[in-house]
């Protein structure tokens, strides 16, 4: 079956989310727009999943645990899980490596089941944290969780602006920008045809969500037809 996605959404959690992205406003506009599949991946944390746990079994598109991760050399890391305790131990450990001293830029709202304000966390989520690309993979695999560096092209928290070989790395697809080109980025980087594509929004509002137009071929909506897809151009 034909799944449309979008696996990089942030919420009203997340210091770049506007306030349109509210729980309840990010589900309704994911189904308005008929996608399959979705994850919300707030910057260095799930505390928003308590929430969209709460709303996801009136929609029908499969909600697919993630996190994007700031790891200590810069870049940005999404990860996805299966279950919601192994984000939420994901969450209790980043957050372990946080410093609490500096204070979000903008508010980081935890919403509740009617979209109203429950708390708000005054440190910044969206910092860089202890723990290098390499600890990250292995702490992810330890929750069996699936991981995928974010952007990779984009200057500054793309892996790319750091590493220029990743290939080594035990990672499972790449996220690319809708508006890159393709060829002049394989051209360049011509290990990367060997990792499925994922075209995500990274939405911080409502109207950035995606559109159904890049989509997985997946058996059916389930996590376990997610991770066969996702690792099936693994060589």
């Amino acid at each position: 079956m034909k799944a449309y996605y979008d696996l990089h959404i942030h919420s009203i959690l997340s210091s770049c989310g506007d306030i349109s992205q509210t729980p309840n406003n990010i589900f309704n506009m994911c189904m308005l727009k008929k996608l399959n599949v979705i994850s919300i991946t707030d910057h260095n944390t799930a505390l928003q999943y308590k929430t969209f746990e709460k709303l996801k079994d009136s929609y029908d598109f499969l909600l697919i645990y993630g996190m994007e991760i700031s790891v200590n050399e810069g870049f940005h890391v999404l990860a996805y899980f299966e279950e919601l305790d192994e984000v939420m131990r994901l969450e209790e450990i980043i957050d372990s490596s946080l410093d609490k001293s500096i204070i979000a830029p903008q508010e980081q709202v935890i919403c509740d089941e009617y979209d109203e304000v429950e708390s708000i966390i005054p440190y910044w989520k969206n910092q860089k944290i202890k723990y290098k690309f390499t600890e990250i993979i292995d702490i992810i695999r330890e929750l069996n969780g699936i991981v995928v560096p974010a952007h990779i092209e984009r200057k500054g928290s793309g892996i790319l602006s750091f590493i220029k070989d990743f290939s080594l790395y035990d990672i499972d697809a790449i996220e690319i920008d809708c508006k890159s080109n393709i060829e002049t980025l394989e051209k360049e980087y011509p290990y990367i045809k060997k990792y499925k594509y994922l075209f995500n929004s990274d939405a911080h509002s409502i109207e950035m969500i995606n559109e159904p137009l890049n989509y997985m071929e997946l058996d059916d909506l389930s996590f376990k037809s997610f991770r066969k897809w996702i690792r099936s151009n693994k060589s």
